[in-house]
């Protein structure tokens, strides 16, 4: 009974120090993102004054400022504590930034370099915080690993066809989903709750010649994010360093006990790219960006929350299949 007890105790002492160690990392997380944050988009701003976006908000209140803060905090909480590497958080930085910037270019007249340089800081920031204190999933660096064989539907990984398919299928949900908002509600809100909204001319554009293009590079991020990490197998994905670190939240897991490992993963991570999608397309046009009231944001980050919504859901059947 008392070698029991001893290692009873062994195990939770183990376990007190892998979260203490975990949550003194994010801390770390936390403060590097923030100062190359800032030290990138200072320099950016002083050197290049054309970034200097006129339909930003003044950041003049308290209450605004927290909450930009917090949802930083929580965001950057998200990724540590589920485990995501850096290849997963410059993604899900790229399919959660790119709709604010997306609003402002195509309806606001900001220079589409802008929001280029804006959406790489974020990435290059939200990788290289990561970079530095966790290693790369196995997921992300089957190319390079040395016995494809014992690695689960390695071919789907290493095949240039089927990953381009998955691009494409991604990419055009995307764009079938905005397109038929355009065609749909999205003109109505943006002219009754976007106030002073230079125009509204790019909804009756042909989306599939000047839009498409871009939706690839969303499509290239939604299966980075979710479908590649899927179809490692649990052994081999806890085998990775940065598992122990990882909390991933146990309730959903309770919840999705009885789907298959892969159904599991791409159900998780469809879950949180709604969620990280539309709180922070909600945070940044609410209250960044002039004029915009809480409703429109409201329709304008629900209609990216279903698109990664529905791109999730399909690749959930292609996994299935």
């Amino acid at each position: 009974m008392a070698v029991t007890k001893e290692g009873v105790a062994g195990k939770n002492a183990c376990k007190d120090i892998c979260k203490t160690q975990s949550i003194s990392a994010y801390a770390c997380v936390l403060l590097l993102n923030m100062t190359i944050s800032s030290l990138l988009y200072s320099f950016a701003k002083t050197t290049a004054p054309s970034l200097n976006v006129r339909f930003w908000k003044p950041l003049d209140s308290w209450v605004d400022i927290s909450v930009l803060m917090c949802w930083k905090m929580t965001e950057l909480g998200i990724g540590w504590f589920a485990g995501y590497d850096s290849y997963d958080m410059g993604a899900l930085t790229l399919l959660s930034h790119s709709p604010p910037l997306y609003l402002l270019v195509t309806f606001y007249e900001m220079a589409p370099t802008v929001m280029a340089s804006f959406l790489l800081i974020d990435i290059f920031v939200a990788y290289i915080s990561f970079r530095f204190l966790r290693s790369i999933s196995l997921a992300h660096t089957i190319d390079s690993h040395q016995n494809l064989s014992s690695i689960t539907n390695s071919q789907i990984l290493t095949s240039n066809v089927i990953q381009a398919y998955l691009v494409i299928c991604t990419a055009s949900l995307y764009a079938v989903t905005i397109f038929t908002a355009y065609r749909t509600f999205l003109p109505f809100y943006l002219v009754t709750y976007f106030n002073n909204i230079p125009n509204i001319t790019a909804v009756h554009s042909p989306f599939y010649i000047t839009q498409f293009p871009a939706t690839l590079l969303l499509g290239l991020a939604v299966k980075c994010f979710v479908f590649t990490p899927s179809l490692i197998t649990p052994d081999l994905n806890q085998a990775v360093a940065h598992s122990k670190a990882a909390m991933v939240p146990r309730i959903l897991h309770y919840c999705m006990r009885g789907f298959r490992p892969w159904t599991r993963v791409i159900i998780n991570r469809t879950i949180t790219l709604m969620f990280v999608t539309g709180t922070n397309t909600f945070v940044q046009t609410h209250f960044a960006v002039k004029g915009v009231e809480f409703t429109g944001a409201l329709v304008y980050s629900a209609l990216w929350t279903f698109a990664s919504g529905t791109t999730g859901l399909a690749l959930g059947l292609i996994a299935v299949a």
